[in-house]
């Protein structure tokens, strides 16, 4: 199944560095190298991807996003049922 899942995060400082990581139930599956800037609104909007590219099975998975001056999270839950 190709479904596409879109998320928007929010609550950052202007222009903070944010990294982000997929987890299940075990712990980190992906995460990033590099961090990522927010941008001067402290948001993004229509972040995508597509669970098949991690082959993730039946289960609950979260998106965790967190900026590295405030440490403020924003994590995104959801659940693939095959």
């Amino acid at each position: 199944v190709n479904t596409r899942f879109t998320m928007d995060i929010w609550g950052f400082a202007a222009g903070e560095h944010i990294g982000f990581w997929l987890n299940d139930i075990n712990g980190p599956l992906a995460g990033t190298r590099q961090t990522y800037d927010i941008g001067p609104s402290g948001s993004a909007s229509d972040l995508w991807f597509y669970p098949h590219e991690f082959d993730l099975g039946s289960g609950l998975y979260s998106w965790v996003f967190e900026g590295t001056q405030t440490h403020h999270q924003s994590i995104l839950y959801f659940k693939v049922i095959e």
